[in-house]
């Protein structure tokens, strides 16, 4: 223990403190004419009791500081860290077993806590093996971080190394502070198993349309067998095929296309019909949902006149039976554009009309448009529409090829369109400095004369609600032209087109209450529902209340009310259970009511199901990156002898330093008393009142 002072001149205040105390006592007993009865020795003493005990107060004003150190000595913890998914649910009782001897066996000599991971971290000493995906590298995160200012010994992973989510494992292990001591669980034996890994398709489509299915499926000792693959929607067979399994170890990615004859969600089943010798046949199916909408998209396409761009466009979008295509002049533009899906302005405003009626209603309506800009496009009124994309000291044209911005997330960017973008022509654009809205996604930039540019070329993106794009120059029916020279067909540049049109055609906005969701949602995710409101200047507000009603499968109704958030509105649904699900969301904004609806499927996770066969490889090189040791038998008794013969598993020393005032020292008071009650009762025992 040490006393210090907060006051760098502490030295000094101490002398003042003692010539103090010392000057009062002198003159109370020396000086003092009550005293002159007493002797030397009697005056002395009763000075020295005065003087101790008026230091000791004038020391204590001056606020010092009493110093501990006190020594701390840490156990170590271990982690035991149990796998919770559904893959080795079967060996819950094992598990659960081997956890307790194991807690028997440590908590003598070390401090014990327990981790479960799945889905998700919790502190719990038991399984339900319920987790829809295993992820070992969050545990390992988990471990390391949450962990970082404790003394751990080591980890204790219980699983079967099987993992769906994250990174591997083994590389975040190697740069753990402690090692993995791991404890494998479940089957390694590799049996025939006929497995569906992945199923892509769109999201959305429209009513009588083809849309493309990717099917990744892998066989596994099934050399010389033929695979039959489904895929089924409302109880019927939509397409089949016949596969050749020419490994023992192989894979396939079988292509569909399917037609979309019946509106809402569409749920498919894609399976491979179960071969001779298969064990696990829960991976042989794949469910899907696809959100098939029924209304038309009229398109309407504002130019002065017929334009090779606009019929290029038109082409691309030949055949798809849900776009109603139409071309009019800038004098010709229908009164009512609420009909219209699509706007695409056509070099408009012009360097010969102001198209002053047409620059009104882009400003007043709230329809998706798309821009496409050119030499006759007079830029200095464009840019006065304030539509989040300008173009700065405009001079004459300059020639740009496009080059794919990778940041771009909007919509998927096939390889073909990225390819196409290497070879396409170039685009006659507004020679000058493009400036774009944050809000807006980049699709491509612009390249002049071999130099990559910042300017943007086709940028697309939703402001307060309304989708809007931009194609910033002349001439894509060039493109179209150009892609069929080299690959023999349109695929290609109709693709992009069909892309950009679906993007921005779906109004997700067209009215003053909007609510946003998605189509789908897999089970062991928290599903969010936003909305936004606004008033008749389309100014966002969320004063009003907004409810929510949902029901599921079996008509049972629940009742939500969305959270304010900043000028929106928010709903956190939780988890649901697998199903189908309709909402509708209403509000009341003034003397004008406003309800949408809507519809969202869960699906099942069947990841765990994929592979159920034990990694021990992944046990194995996790525990040696580390520096432990695996154990493919449950038997505690070594886990617990390898983890107290090892040294580095130590108890470690920490000197703890606390500061008290000392004037809170009871110590403190007591002697001031003493001191001050001994002067009181010498005084009077000796006759001075």
């Amino acid at each position: 223990m040490t006393i210090g002072f907060e006051n760098s001149y502490w030295g000094i205040f101490l002398i003042v403190c003692l010539a103090c105390s010392g000057a009062i006592s002198y003159l109370m007993y020396f000086k003092a004419k009550d005293t002159a009865s007493l002797s030397r020795i009697q005056i002395f003493s009763l000075f020295t009791l005065r003087a101790i005990g008026l230091f000791l107060i004038f020391i204590l004003l001056l606020s010092p500081l009493i110093k501990h150190h006190r020594t701390i000595k840490e156990q170590p913890v271990i982690l035991i860290a149990l796998d919770n998914s559904e893959s080795i649910k079967k060996y819950k009782s094992g598990i659960d077993s081997l956890t307790s001897q194991l807690s028997a066996g440590l908590k003598k000599k070390y401090q014990i806590e327990y981790l479960t991971f799945g889905d998700k971290i919790e502190h719990a000493d038991s399984i339900s093996g319920s987790g829809k995906v295993s992820d070992y590298s969050q545990l390992l995160r988990e471990a390391n971080n949450s962990y970082l200012n404790r003394n751990v010994g080591a980890l204790v992973l219980i699983g079967d190394g099987i993992y769906n989510r994250g990174q591997n494992p083994v590389y975040l292990a190697e740069g753990l502070n402690f090692p993995v001591y791991t404890v494998a669980f479940g089957d390694s034996t590799i049996h025939k198993d006929a497995r569906i890994s992945n199923v892509r398709s769109n999201k959305v489509t429209y009513l009588n349309n083809q849309f493309p299915v990717e099917i990744e499926l892998n066989f596994t000792q099934l050399n010389g067998s033929l695979a039959k693959i489904e895929i089924e929607n409302n109880g019927s067979i939509v397409y089949s095929n016949t596969l050749s399994i020419n490994t023992d170890n192989d894979f396939k990615l079988e292509y569909a296309s399917i037609l979309a004859n019946k509106k809402g969600l569409q749920h498919y089943k894609a399976r491979v019909l179960p071969l001779d010798g298969e064990i696990n046949l829960e991976n042989n199916e794949f469910e899907i949902v696809v959100q098939v909408l029924e209304n038309k998209q009229k398109i309407l396409a504002v130019s002065d006149g017929p334009h090779p761009d606009l019929g290029a466009i038109k082409n691309s979008l030949l055949g798809l039976q849900n776009y109603d295509f139409s071309l009019v002049s800038e004098s010709s533009v229908p009164e009512n554009l609420g009909e219209y899906s699509l706007l695409i302005v056509n070099q408009l405003p012009s360097v010969k009309s102001p198209s002053v009626r047409l620059t009104q209603e882009l400003k007043e309506s709230r329809i998706p448009v798309l821009f496409i800009l050119g030499p006759q496009t007079n830029i200095p009124q464009f840019n006065n529409l304030n539509m989040n994309f300008g173009i700065k000291n405009q001079a004459g044209t300059e020639e740009a090829t496009p080059r794919f911005a990778p940041a771009f997330t909007a919509f998927t960017v096939s390889e073909n369109i990225g390819a196409m973008f290497e070879y396409a022509p170039p685009l006659v654009v507004p020679f000058g400095t493009t400036e774009s809205s944050p809000l807006l996604q980049t699709l491509a930039l612009q390249t002049i004369k071999g130099i990559a540019t910042p300017n943007v070329l086709i940028g697309l993106g939703a402001i307060s609600g309304r989708r809007i794009g931009y194609i910033a120059g002349e001439g894509i029916w060039r493109w179209r032209l150009q892609n069929y020279l080299r690959e023999g067909n349109h695929e290609a540049f109709d693709e992009l087109i069909r892309k950009i049109i679906q993007y921005l055609s779906l109004k997700e906005n067209e009215d003053n209450f909007n609510v946003y969701y998605s189509a789908t949602y897999p089970e062991n995710n928290e599903i969010e529902i936003t909305a936004d409101l606004y008033n008749d200047s389309y100014e966002q507000v969320n004063d009003p209340e907004v409810n929510l009603t949902l029901k599921n499968d079996s008509s049972k109704e629940f009742t939500y009310t969305f959270d304010r958030i900043s000028n929106y509105y928010k709903l956190n649904l939780g988890m649901l259970q697998p199903g189908d699900y309709r909402f509708t969301a209403s509000t009341k904004l003034g003397e004008k009511s406003f309800e949408e609806n809507g519809t969202f499927s869960v699906l099942a996770l069947n990841t765990e199901m994929q592979n159920t066969t034990a990694n021990l490889k992944v046990m194995n090189d996790l525990a040696a990156a580390s520096g432990g040791t695996a154990f493919y038998k449950p038997d505690f008794r070594s886990v617990v002898a390898q983890i107290e013969n090892n040294k580095n598993i130590a108890p470690e020393k920490h000197v703890q330093t606390n500061f008290s005032e000392m004037i809170n020292l009871k110590l403190v008071f007591a002697f001031l008393v003493l001191v001050f009650g001994a002067e009181w009762f010498l005084r009077k025992f000796w006759g001075i009142y």
